[in-house]
């Protein structure tokens, strides 16, 4: 499947700068070219897919109890 992004250009500079590296064991993990590349946004976009996908159900959410704040950011 493919991402849809929301038109940021660092984001999309970042995702464009994004390897993949597959270590010995099998491991995928992200990777750039040269150390000018930046992938921080792309990485954190990774990191919460993942969060998302293998932790999906796994009980109810913390913010879902009675008395937690949530915060909301708009840009």
């Amino acid at each position: 499947e493919r991402l849809q992004d929301c038109g940021n250009p660092l984001l999309a500079w970042n995702m464009s700068n994004l390897r993949v590296r597959i270590d010995s064991r099998g491991y995928m993990m992200p990777a750039k070219d040269t150390s000018a590349d930046k992938i921080d946004m792309a990485c954190a976009v990774v990191m919460g897919i993942s969060e998302c996908l293998f932790n999906a159900g796994d009980g109810p959410s913390i913010y879902d109890q009675e008395g937690s704040q949530q915060a909301s950011l708009e840009l």
